[in-house]
């Protein structure tokens, strides 16, 4: 079974920025929860994870199709 977010969901997600590290608090705290975070939160902090791995930029993925791929991701783990 495969999901796909709607166009306006994907559309509203490409529009949010992307975070730095140090934007995120306690991102790097032994004591950060993501069980706080809302869905929209973790989807940003996932994306914050790549960049900051460099990998967005070495595989040179398009913005939009990495909001599309964590959008789709995360509804089919909902």
């Amino acid at each position: 079974y495969h999901t796909s977010p709607s166009k306006s969901k994907v559309k509203e997600f490409e529009s949010l920025p992307v975070l730095k590290l140090n934007e995120i608090p306690e991102f790097d705290s032994f004591n950060f929860s993501p069980l706080k975070l809302t869905h929209l939160e973790m989807c940003q902090y996932v994306l914050t994870m790549l960049h900051s791995l460099g990998l967005v930029e070495r595989f040179q993925i398009p913005h939009s199709h990495l909001c599309h791929l964590v959008l789709s991701i995360s509804e089919g783990y909902r």
